[in-house]
């Protein structure tokens, strides 16, 4: 006998018009099982997006701690100086030492800010921000101290900046419980390595003006329906030579030009972010607002980018958001001798060498925002 075979039900939803997240399935039909997460997924997505904006203003806005946290030069009131401000939970007294101070670990000591002291909105948790506004703890004055320490440094009576072009620093911080401990501040736009120490130190950078580097060649757009033709390279084994690392210089000099002959017309950059581990490839990321100084300085970043973009290659970076390196002194790693600043609490904040970042934080959130903005706005890249 004849008979007609079974056949699955056809799928009439138009799924490129959905708003709900699901579109994609347009274009990877075996997601539609998972068409529920998809609009769990987007619908926190929204919600998130919503509270930020309705606190901050933009998503811009918030992701622009970059301007805020770590050294930043400040002029107000007649009065010129740097700025230091850090994320710190944990912490019960913080300080500020280096060059600057003769390494005096407490002659300069942190300040907590107050909870929602604008632009700042320290700490409101994406929960309570999905929710009303959150000013901070009702109670005492001491539950209207935030988590953030900061610190204002003057200018000397000459006038000249106390912290100088190239001042080494570091920051002592002293746990709730332990005993206090030495770290790298999380927001270092340049770190170096101490030949005595081994371990890095952050650097402040601020060249004279006529050693600091203008980009000159705008951005290149690729013209609508040409495909990015990416050139993906690891700088520092890029020179050829077994056992030498590369370095920026080179990299512009001798390989751009080649790149560009070949065809390409995108770089995807791989070890550029600060890592204390070479071998790591530049997964494992020790300060994420750091240009590595093994190869070469912010200034000659700068000129790489450049110069690509004169040849018409677009710059893409590689930034590891999952993860940090779990290095305690040199890295982001308990951070403020807990484990749970920047991370997961516990085992499953640990994966191999790393720690994974707890993004139910907004200061995690925003730090990492900022992150993609910094890099983006300071060196022009996409």
């Amino acid at each position: 006998p004849s008979f007609t075979p079974l056949r699955a039900p056809r799928d009439t939803c138009d799924w490129a018009a959905q708003l709900d997240g699901s579109a994609v399935v347009q274009q990877d039909p075996k997601l539609q099982e998972f068409v529920p997460q998809l609009r769990q997924r987007f619908h926190t997505l929204t919600e998130t997006l919503g509270a930020l904006e309705g606190a901050f203003g933009s998503l811009q806005a918030f992701a622009s701690a970059h301007s805020l946290f770590g050294l930043q030069r400040v002029h107000a009131d007649g009065v010129s100086g740097y700025t230091y401000r850090e994320w710190l939970p944990n912490a019960k007294a913080v300080f500020l030492f280096g060059d600057f101070n003769n390494w005096d670990r407490t002659s300069h000591p942190l300040h907590r800010e107050r909870w929602g002291v604008a632009p700042h909105f320290f700490e409101a948790p994406l929960g309570a921000l999905r929710g009303t506004k959150a000013e901070g703890p009702p109670g005492a004055a001491e539950a209207h101290l935030s988590s953030v320490w900061s610190i204002f440094i003057p200018d000397l009576p000459d006038g000249t900046p106390a912290l100088r072009h190239r001042c080494r620093l570091r920051v002592l911080i002293v746990p709730k419980e332990g005993e206090p401990i030495d770290r790298v501040p999380s927001w270092s736009r340049v770190v170096w390595r101490s030949e005595d120490s081994g371990l890095f130190n952050a650097v402040l950078w601020n060249p004279p003006e006529e050693e600091k580097y203008h980009f000159r060649f705008p951005r290149p757009r690729v013209p609508p329906g040409v495909a990015p033709a990416i050139y993906e390279v690891h700088i520092g084994s890029s020179s050829g030579e077994e056992g030498r690392v590369g370095n920026f210089v080179e990299f512009t000099e001798t390989l751009l030009p080649r790149i560009k002959n070949l065809g390409y017309n995108t770089l995807l950059l791989l070890d550029v972010v600060e890592h204390a581990d070479f071998a790591s490839f530049g997964l494992y990321v020790t300060n994420h607002f750091a240009v590595s100084s093994r190869l070469g300085t912010v200034e000659e970043f700068k000129a790489l980018v450049d110069r690509a973009h004169a040849l018409g290659l677009r710059v893409l970076l590689s930034l590891c958001h999952a993860h940090s390196s779990k290095n305690v002194m040199d890295g982001l790693g308990c951070m403020d001798g807990g484990d749970n600043n920047y991370f997961v609490s516990g085992p499953s904040g640990v994966v191999e060498e790393a720690k994974v970042f707890d993004l139910s934080k907004m200061e995690v959130v925003r730090f990492l925002l900022s992150n993609i903005s910094y890099w983006i706005t300071e060196f022009q890249c996409v």
